[in-house]
């Protein structure tokens, strides 16, 4: 509060708005958890906060009666709307909002501005089986014979979490599936494997694969239902029309990605008069379309910006039902069906009016592509070197611990470029760059599939001005948060860490200061740690306390804010216990 130097001596006079902050108990809601708690907590006591102030058009639900908890806070139970396709894993951009013009303060003070929830996902619909592909060496030929092999993908709705080779059957033969693997090129939406019929199966032809979808879950955790036979398996080079996987809009851009094996087709676009957008209640005409060939994307142009908050809905008309001159298609002229129907996802910020009293309320982030939230964009991710994986499988661009899966498809597990300087933070523009790979809720380098860790933060910052006599850091310091896995007690836990880094750099440990100032190797012995050569790579292992000495806020509040440095000791130095301190630190 602010002086105000006409009231009476000794008091002061209130000068500040009414905020608010707008927290949801989980990022994510499934059809195995529609429900959440939503807290409303105010900066101060408040009058006249009502159900009618809280805006859900942006998110996908219904909200219970508010329970007031006392008289700055209130609770209450957000719903999601059933069969909405959020993806689960792609950085949600639902988000609820309160308009603070509804609620004034004991000084007759209203707030302004909205205070807006951060982005969370609604993906209450089930996995399905679109279609699938299949071809032999000989050709796209649909007869398989005793002893033969064909290559097959499955293209599913959405992408997915987990899929097994043994939900697959194929009727009337002897016919086994091997190397299941996710197709990372289109977001696991695609899996391929191989079906090898054996010498006494007898000769199959009009394939049709059969899937056990009860087995089959999303990255919400949403499985699938009952057992599924594709009706779309067409053959021949490229056996599939464009299917379309994505469908976002910022402001006046709205972005459709397909999935095929070519190109789309760009010298013969679609009419503008073939799409149909609908906002909210009316229609927002398309003024332009562009295809991008090799992103296999087609971005329509609008007439009007969209702005945040407003349901987008898509229809797109092929021309005839045949192979047309101008329609979406790849560049072997085979058209993509017709959608009715279909949401797009509002990726528009919110943009609240700034105040001179308050600072700007923070906005729902646009759905940029950053799948798995850990605010490292996918484009930088994706280029971290890739490592062999433990059964010695070829490595994966992107997957730069090696377990076969992306790191941006990952809550768990982060890669950023950094700039080999000590002050790499400040970016200086002649040094070389490296990657380093985080990796939470670590298990010798890789993640449990059902862990909930996340990686919230990665970046790079200069190493401290005052170092211990003989310390370098080549890389400065790694910093990041995580959020980890609620237990509901109040007692610490100790989250695992890897961290993968080029052995060139010539580390000899993990090294932080703890709250007092010592400097310790946390990737040593005696705190539980290791260092281990992992295919071309350097691994850190260390764990760190939730609230303990090397966790930043000292709270014990499910997550852990850290930062340490790959960094060389002399080993006169740096290999002795770690019970006592002298000089910052221990040796």
């Amino acid at each position: 509060m602010d002086t105000d130097s006409n009231t009476t001596p000794g008091a002061t006079a209130d000068t500040v708005r009414p905020t608010a902050t707008v927290t949801l108990a989980d990022s994510i809601l499934s059809i195995g958890k529609p429900t959440t708690t939503v807290t409303f907590a105010f900066s101060e006591r408040v009058t006249g906060f009502t159900a009618d102030d809280i805006d859900l058009k942006n998110a996908k639900g219904t909200l219970s009666p508010l329970i007031a908890v006392d008289d700055r806070t209130w609770t209450a139970t957000f719903t999601s709307t059933i069969n909405i396709d959020g993806g689960g894993h792609n950085g949600g951009t639902d988000t609820i909002s309160v308009d603070l013009s509804g609620v004034t303060d004991a000084a007759n003070h209203t707030g302004q501005g909205l205070a807006v929830s951060a982005p969370y996902d609604v993906d209450t619909k089930r996995p399905t089986l679109l279609s699938f592909r299949i071809s032999n060496d000989t050709g796209p030929d649909p007869t398989l014979h005793p002893g033969e092999s064909a290559s097959v993908s499955f293209i599913f709705s959405e992408a997915l979490r987990d899929f097994k080779a043994e939900d697959v059957k194929v009727p009337n033969g002897n016919v086994t599936v091997s190397g299941l693997y996710r197709n990372l090129s289109v977001r696991g939406s695609v899996w391929e494997a191989a079906l090898t019929a054996s010498m006494d199966s007898p000769t199959l032809t009009h394939i049709r694969p059969t899937v056990n979808l009860a087995h089959v879950t999303d990255f919400a955790g949403n499985a699938g239902e009952g057992t599924e036979v594709s009706t779309r398996n067409v053959y021949g080079v490229d056996p599939e029309s464009p299917e379309l996987f994505d469908a976002t809009v910022t402001a006046n851009q709205l972005v459709l990605t397909y999935i095929d094996e070519n190109s789309l087709d760009k010298d013969h676009p679609a009419p503008k008069e073939a799409f149909t957008v609908h906002v909210d209640e009316g229609i927002n005409v398309v003024t332009n379309v562009a295809v991008d060939p090799k992103a296999k994307t087609v971005t329509l142009t609008l007439t009007s910006p969209v702005t945040a908050g407003q349901k987008v809905i898509l229809d797109y008309a092929d021309p005839t039902g045949l192979n047309d001159a101008n329609a979406i298609q790849d560049v072997t002229g085979n058209d993509a069906l017709s959608v009715k129907d279909r949401w797009v996802s509002n990726g528009t910020p919110d943009t609240p009016p700034p105040t001179t009293s308050l600072p700007p309320t923070p906005s729902p982030h646009p759905r940029v592509s950053d799948t798995d939230k850990d605010s490292l964009p996918n484009a930088v991710e994706d280029q971290a070197p890739g490592l062999p994986g433990p059964d010695g499988a070829a490595p994966v661009a992107g997957d730069g611990n090696g377990d076969g899966v992306q790191d941006s498809e990952q809550l768990a597990v982060g890669s950023i470029s950094v700039v080999l300087s000590p002050t790499g933070a400040s970016k200086p523009g002649d040094a070389p760059t490296t990657f380093v790979t985080l990796v939470d809720d670590s298990q010798g380098g890789k993640t449990n599939s059902e862990s909930n860790a996340q990686i919230t933060s990665l970046e790079q910052k200069d190493a401290p001005g005052q170092l211990p006599p003989g310390m370098e850091m080549p890389i400065g310091q790694v910093c990041f948060e995580t959020a980890l896995v609620a237990t509901g007690s109040s007692s610490s836990s100790s989250e695992t860490f890897s961290l993968y880094v080029d052995p060139a750099l010539g580390v000899n440990g993990h090294w932080a200061q703890d709250s007092s100032g010592v400097w310790a190797n946390l990737a040593s012995a005696p705190y539980g740690g290791k260092m281990v050569t992992e295919g071309d790579r350097l691994r850190q292992d260390f764990r760190i306390t939730d609230g303990g000495a090397f966790d930043a806020d000292g709270k014990v509040d499910a997550s852990i804010t850290a930062s340490g440095a790959p960094a060389h000791m002399p080993l006169s130095i740096a290999g002795q216990a770690p019970d006592e301190g002298h000089d910052g630190f221990w040796f």
